[in-house]
C-alpha cells in the first residue's frame, strides 16, 4: 500500500523527502486507513478507529486527560490523576 502511495506521488511530480516520510510513517499510514475505512464503513467507524491508530490523535488525547485531572484504569474506571508526588496535575 505504501509503494502504491508512493507512486500515485511520483506520478502527481511531488518529491518526497526520505527523511520526513520515515519519520511521519505513522501518521501517512493512519491516514490512509482513515480513508480505507472511510470507504468501507461510516464516518464514525472511521473515526473511532483512527484515533485509535493517529499517534497525533494519541497524544491530543493524553493531553486532555492529563488537563481533566482524571485517568482511567484497565479496568475502565476513573480515578483522580496524580503526579508521584501525589499532588493533583
Amino acid at each position: 500500500m505504501l509503494e502504491a502511495f508512493r507512486e500515485h506521488l511520483a506520478a502527481e511530480g511531488v518529491k518526497i523527502d526520505e527523511a520526513a516520510f520515515t519519520q511521519d510513517l505513522a501518521f501517512i499510514t493512519a491516514m490512509i486507513r482513515y480513508e480505507i475505512d472511510l470507504n468501507l464503513w461510516t464516518v464514525e467507524d472511521a473515526r473511532r478507529h483512527l484515533i485509535t491508530t493517529d499517534p497525533q490523535a494519541q497524544l491530543a488525547s493524553r493531553a486532555s486527560r492529563k488537563r481533566s485531572g482524571w485517568c482511567w484504569r484497565p479496568g475502565g474506571a476513573p480515578r483522580a490523576a496524580t503526579s508521584d508526588s501525589g499532588a493533583r496535575w
